[in-house]
């Protein structure tokens, strides 16, 4: 473009591309090829650009000698003449349709991925609530059965029961981890522990299963990690330890040998814990070994296989080794058995106090006598709910929904109410929050709300706080949890 706004020039590539003439295209024909819905965009960017002698940079779609759009970024800066007066524009255009196209696919595949992820976060948080739902009560009516003087055939029977009912939950749980490690919501809390501690008494409760079991279970722990504290997070490494352990005795067979041992590698300045499951179990075959940490990967995939599981705790040990920047591996031989390990860096540890060696044992929780309101509308979960309060002191009313709740607090005087979430006619949420509103606009105490819901996915307990819930349990639920519910809540009336 000239110093005077007129096209005086286009390339031979340009004129190939447009099958046009230079006699037509410097007379504005160039122009009648630009999508109509882009033209006027274009022409203003143009314009701008002359008149502020400044360069410029669009996109338009451009029609091709064989009648094809096809997406153009045309690029342009000013130029100046020998005496340095300005001159008029000078570009080129570039064909990026494939570029255009590319980004198109990326986004939509992003948006499906996007979509399905939601789906399965959907998906995963209904199956946790329809499970924990039942779960709660076949939990909670065993516990009561087995503190009713059963016989020691009913005793046992009761166990377990018990016992499969507590598989079930860590199935459950195994699989919420896994979903939330995968998606990047599983947080560490790292704070300073003493490892050698945490290994021996994470052991502790393999170590009946390993008698029934006839297998040998022995620990061995380096000096040094009974000297030191380190910040790692409690929760997730007995996590790790349960896992391999569980799978350890789950293949070995009578007369065979559990060893856990944990040590520091490294230098100083890069120290590393290690930390090795051995046992002299059936083994893994060698084409096994590459696959073992995916999840719903098991060596033995046959349907007459001796042992169960779903093939996740593995998946979940590799995991949550990687989130600690760590690393897992496995040597094993068929017949003779395996190794699990995993290292992960630690910082330099800091003197065990000696007053640290002996743990102080979990204070005792204590509450006053309370009236509660309990709002639930499943029958099994209102029994096993209720006694559960009732063992705590508590004396007892029902209210099956959100709206009977409502009604219940504005007419009678509660210390604390215990609210389901998923409810007809008035859900959990919608309750707590009208009661909120009811005691600002009245100036009243704030009554003490415990969330007590099988919604156990991540945000649920921030959701339920948001609503102006006190505090948040889980189903299935636990007599201590319980406590410690309603002594926080109650600790936050009273500040």
């Amino acid at each position: 473009m000239n110093r005077h706004g007129a096209h005086d020039y286009f390339n031979n590539a340009w004129l190939e591309f447009t099958g046009s003439t230079l006699e037509r295209e410097t007379r504005g024909g160039w122009m009648e090829r630009i999508h109509p819905e882009d033209l006027d965009a274009y022409r203003e960017k143009l314009s701008q650009s002359f008149n502020n002698h400044s360069p410029f940079e669009t996109r338009f779609r451009l029609q091709r000698s064989d009648g094809e759009w096809r997406w153009i970024t045309d690029l342009g800066r000013p130029f100046r003449d020998g005496q340095g007066d300005f001159a008029g524009l000078i570009g080129c255009s570039f064909d990026i349709t494939e570029r255009i196209e590319q980004e198109r696919s990326l986004t939509e595949a992003k948006s499906r991925a996007e979509a399905a992820g939601e789906a399965k976060s959907q998906f995963l948080a209904n199956i946790s609530h329809e499970v924990r739902t039942p779960l709660n009560g076949i939990m909670g009516m065993l516990e009561a059965l087995a503190e009713s003087s059963p016989s020691a055939q009913q005793a046992e029977y009761i166990e377990t029961a018990s016992q499969s009912a507590r598989q079930l939950l860590g199935l459950l749980n195994d699989l919420l981890d896994l979903a939330r490690i995968e998606a990047g919501n599983l947080p560490l809390h790292p704070s300073l522990i003493n490892v050698g501690e945490l290994i021996r008494r994470g052991t502790a409760p393999f170590a009946h299963e390993a008698r029934g079991l006839g297998i040998s279970l022995t620990v061995e722990v380096c000096a040094e990690l009974d000297s030191l504290l380190f910040p790692l997070d409690e929760v997730r490494m007995r996590q790790l330890l349960f896992n391999l352990l569980g799978n350890a005795l789950k293949f070995t067979k009578f007369g065979g040998t559990v060893a856990v041992s944990a040590f520091l590698a490294g230098t100083q300045a890069a120290r590393k814990l290690v930390v090795v499951v051995s046992d002299t179990g059936i083994g893994i075959p060698g084409d096994k070994l590459a696959a073992i940490f995916d999840p719903f990967v098991q060596a033995m995939g046959a349907l007459t296989r001796e042992h169960g599981g779903a093939g996740l705790g593995l998946s979940i040990v590799r995991k949550l080794v990687r989130m600690m920047e760590g690393a897992a591996c496995v040597s094993s031989e068929p017949g003779q058995g395996t190794d699990f390990a995993f290292s992960i860096p630690v910082e330099p540890g800091e003197v065990r106090p000696s007053e640290a060696a002996a743990e102080p044992a979990a204070p005792q929780i204590t509450l006053p006598p309370l009236k509660a309101l309990l709002v639930e509308d499943d029958r099994v979960n209102q029994l096993t709910a209720r006694r559960m309060l009732e063992k705590l002191g508590m004396s007892v009313d029902m209210a099956e929904n959100g709206q009977q709740a409502l009604d219940a607090v504005s007419r009678f005087q509660f210390d604390i109410v215990f609210m389901d979430l998923q409810m007809p006619v008035m859900d959990g949420l919608s309750a707590t929050r009208a009661i909120r509103e009811r005691e600002g606009a009245a100036g009243g105490p704030r009554l003490p709300i415990v969330a007590m819901t099988a919604h156990a996915m991540k945000g649920d307990r921030e959701m339920c706080l948001e609503a102006g819930m006190d505090e948040y349990v889980p189903k299935p639920l636990e007599k201590n949890a319980l406590a410690l519910a309603a002594r926080t809540a109650l600790d936050k009336r009273t500040g």
